[in-house]
């Protein structure tokens, strides 16, 4: 066939065809491990999701069933009785 600028040769026509499918299946390929790497990840964060739920949900259940602490701070006793012991053996100390 005669080449013309107005019409295209069946052959180019033929290789643009092949080069637009291998193009399109080599984008198709990126984006399904995208798509895979997406979905591990979103795997993993649900992991931690379901691990922190676990987590509060047991806070939660123990919280309901001590009673609180009227405004302090937990463990606000332990540190008194702590600063406590600690200036009693200073009391001690300074009386020897």
């Amino acid at each position: 066939e005669v080449e013309s600028p107005i019409r295209i040769n069946n052959m180019d026509a033929v290789g643009v065809a092949l080069a637009a499918a291998q193009g399109l299946y080599a984008q198709n390929q990126e984006q399904a491990a995208r798509i895979a790497a997406l979905e591990a990840e979103n795997a993993a964060l649900q992991k931690q999701v379901d691990a922190l739920d676990a987590r509060l949900t047991a806070l939660e259940q123990g919280e309901l069933s001590r009673p609180r602490q009227n405004g302090l701070l937990p463990g606000a006793g332990l540190l008194t009785l702590a600063g406590l012991a600690f200036w009693m053996g200073k009391r001690k100390e300074g009386a020897q």
